[in-house]
């Protein structure tokens, strides 16, 4: 549980053990079971919360061997793995997970999509995740899922296109009818404009700096933008989800990642112009070989500068191109799960016309 103590090697999430330390003295409560094929063992340690905020302890708290086995009754039918078990008091922070007020599975597979390493950057359909809740009332939700992969805007809505195909598109159409003609009805009135930018699309799309093309030939970013034809899709969402009110799940700004999961806090994009922009776009920068600084879970300095200044480059040069794509704004909050639901009412009935004429 020491910080700056890991078992990993330099291929893994993590390696430097601040989020197990973060989790042992964080509680007044841990329970760690690790198994392994030729070892099996479960420990315990108490009160290491209040043992930080203790002027003069009494030596330091230790894991001791827990008798008892793993809280985590379903531990016993895994061949191997670890399972911890957390118990919340006055003295930690929250005091309770009612705090965030989501009280289902479903949302709290969310909110773990965006903030842990249940949100990969990249998908991996390998990995089983079940997750189950239970409310204070003993209401009792459980979620399951193949695979892990982050929760993408442009899916929270009804109507999204990729930047890249929209360009291609353009220019197809160009060469056929000139500046007069016009995008098919799909590329059109769009929720969101969205893509996936590896190292050649920034070179192609944008005028790098000496200092961004050496962070691309270190670091080997991929770059996730989505732009939204309204700042209110986040607010909107948030209410969606009926959590704490006040507290944004998925929002504007930059998410940096790294080791294939979201690390840190967001981050405001710095526009020079039109600043109310930048209340529509989320960016997910991932780099590969970047470690987080010790404890804090940021990122170095021309990190977060080359993530600010592609971000901005990327909205003020080709996202604002294709503005003209996107739905005119109304004024008017937006149902986004009702509009998801009828669109997928009207796949249904022309997959049951197809399959179906008679």
């Amino acid at each position: 549980m020491a910080p700056s103590f890991s078992f990993k090697s330099g291929n893994t999430r993590g390696h430097k053990g601040v989020g197990a330390t973060f989790l042992a003295y964080g509680f007044n409560y841990i329970q760690i079971s690790t198994k392994t094929a030729d070892l099996e063992a479960v420990g315990k340690m108490v009160d290491a919360r209040n043992w930080l905020d203790d002027e003069s302890p009494a030596g330091n708290p230790r894991v001791i061997p827990d008798k008892e086995g793993p809280k985590d009754t379903l531990f016993s039918g895994f061949y191997s793995g670890a399972s911890i078990y957390l118990k919340f008091d006055s003295s930690t922070n929250p005091s309770d997970l009612d705090w965030i007020k989501a009280n289902t599975a479903d949302k709290w597979f969310k909110i773990l999509s965006i903030k842990t390493g249940l949100g990969s950057f990249s998908e991996n359909k390998r990995i089983q995740t079940k997750i189950k809740v239970i409310d204070k009332n003993g209401n009792e939700t459980c979620h399951e899922n193949r695979g892990t992969e982050y929760l993408w805007p442009h899916k929270i809505v009804r109507k999204a296109n990729q930047l890249k195909l929209i360009i291609k598109k353009e220019k197809e159409l160009y060469q056929k009818k000139g500046k007069d003609f016009r995008l098919p009805t799909s590329m059109t009135k769009l929720d969101a404009i969205h893509d996936k930018l590896g190292v050649e699309d920034l070179k192609s799309f944008l005028n790098l700096e000496d200092g961004e093309h050496a962070i691309i030939d270190k670091y080997n970013p991929v770059v996730y933008i989505c732009y939204m034809y309204s700042a209110k899709v986040w607010p909107t969402f948030n209410e969606k989800m009926g959590v704490r009110q006040n507290l944004s799940i998925l929002t504007s700004g930059i998410q940096v990642a790294t080791n294939n999961m979201p690390q840190g806090e967001m981050l405001q994009i710095p526009l020079r112009r039109n600043i109310g922009r930048q209340n529509q776009v989320h960016c997910v920068f991932h780099f590969d070989n970047c470690k987080a600084d010790l404890g804090r879970k940021g990122f170095q300095k021309d990190i977060i500068d080359f993530c600010s200044s592609i971000s901005r480059k990327l909205i003020e040069g080709p996202f604002q191109k294709l503005r003209y794509t996107l739905r005119p704004v109304t004024g008017v909050l937006d149902d986004l799960s009702r509009e998801a639901a009828v669109d997928n009412w009207k796949e249904e009935m022309d997959k049951h016309e197809q399959e179906h004429p008679l």
